[in-house]
């Protein structure tokens, strides 16, 4: 940045300030001084005046003695849902201190969150599982937790995808209970389905 750029970035500031402090003082008098008031006498400058409240003598905020509004204004938010109309009863944005749904949601691990299965998903998963080969290597296999290389991962059935589309580009494994779904690059298990 060049010197004689630098040096009108500074001084065009300092001019403006002065330029407003003048025209402020260019509206008295020559020579006059501007009163100043401090705040505590304009109020009482005020409560002496004819129409003001005759209890107003500024010991205490006017608004004080206001009744405090007993039905507040309806507020878009309703226990954190939308009060409006069409709005869904439950979201994924209402605080979990008023969703069970989404409390239970808050204490999924995020690594464990995969396929969103519908209950009809999931049931026709678990019937079409029914008679595959269980594991016996995986263990006490979890949401969020990382499947051995021992464990050998299952493609989903054909015809299976095509009607759950959510299970495209992940694989399972069978425990005795339940399916495990599994993210093949990182063996991280995503959800789980109860038999």
């Amino acid at each position: 940045m060049s010197p004689s750029l630098r040096l009108a970035l500074i001084a065009l500031p300092l001019l403006a300030g002065t330029s407003l402090a003048w025209a402020q003082t260019s509206t008295q008098q020559p020579g006059q001084q501007a009163p100043r008031q401090h705040p505590a006498q304009h109020v009482d400058d005020q409560a002496s005046k004819p129409g003001s409240l005759p209890d107003q003598n500024a010991k205490q905020e006017p608004s004080a003695k206001n009744k405090p509004d007993t039905h507040p204004a309806p507020g878009v938010f309703v226990d954190g849902a939308l009060a409006v109309p069409g709005a869904p009863a439950e979201s994924q944005t209402r605080p979990a201190k008023f969703s069970a749904a989404n409390d239970a949601q808050d204490k999924i691990p995020i690594m464990a969150r995969g396929p969103q299965l519908t209950v009809e998903q999931k049931k026709l998963i678990a019937d079409a599982l029914r008679q595959a080969p269980s594991s016996t290597q995986a263990g006490e296999a979890a949401p969020a937790t990382e499947l051995p290389a021992t464990v050998e991962l299952q493609e989903w059935p054909s015809g299976l995808v095509d009607q759950v589309p959510a299970v495209r580009g992940t694989k399972y494994v069978r425990v005795a209970d339940r399916i495990m779904i599994v993210q093949p690059p990182n063996r991280i298990v995503v959800g789980e389905i109860a038999q």
